[in-house]
């Protein structure tokens, strides 16, 4: 091993894991990219832009009105470029270690603001029985909204309590990992584009 192979990476720690650096692999690049790919895969299913989280649904509807685009074609778009960034954070957070503990933070991060914004929207029109409709993560499908943060919330306090290690050997296979993560990326965005559309009804 060379002497820049034994230098110490900020951020990471090399060698055998301990018991919370396997706890920080689990959630970062297993528990959390699942729950990411479930949630975008359901998505894709159905391919519904009217099915996204209202507060999201808004931000887009008002950006296509603002640029002029047809509006049913906008939302599609939108849609699918939202599966494509969370298939590639799924690469990244199972691929790269690195990044895995960064990546899994972000997206949860931007999940809970959404998720406090549709609880939000929800009490505003219903109380609290109007806390507790489909937030849209999942489709149609999934849980009520307060599940849905509350399921966020603990892997984001897993994400922030648990640090991800990296193997001794990780310098060696750093840049070749580079290029199979953007691999994958991309992959992910040509299935997420690729699906036929279906018809909606704005």
């Amino acid at each position: 091993m060379s002497l820049a192979d034994s230098q110490p990476i900020p951020g990471v720690t090399l060698g055998p894991p301990h018991w919370s650096k396997v706890a920080g692999t689990v959630v970062c690049r297993v528990i959390v990219p699942a729950w990411v790919f479930a949630g975008a895969s359901f998505k894709l299913f159905e391919r519904d832009p009217q099915l996204l989280p209202p507060p999201v649904l808004d931000v887009v509807r008002q950006l296509g009105s603002a640029v002029g685009a047809d509006l049913p074609t906008f939302l599609m778009f939108s849609m699918r470029a939202m599966i494509a960034v969370e298939f590639a954070a799924v690469a990244v957070m199972v691929l790269f270690p690195r990044l895995s503990r960064l990546v899994a933070g972000a997206i949860l991060g931007l999940f809970l603001v959404v998720l406090s914004a549709v609880l939000w929207q929800g009490y505003q029109k219903g109380g609290w029985s109007g806390m507790m409709s489909d937030c849209g993560c999942f489709g149609s499908s999934g849980p009520p909204a307060p599940v849905m943060l509350l399921i966020d919330a603990l892997l984001f306090a897993g994400v922030v309590a648990f640090r991800v290690p990296l193997s001794a050997h990780w310098p060696r296979i750093e840049r070749k990992m580079i290029g199979i993560t953007a691999a994958v990326a991309v992959a992910g965005a040509v299935i997420a584009f690729a699906v036929p559309n279906r018809t909606f009804v704005i």
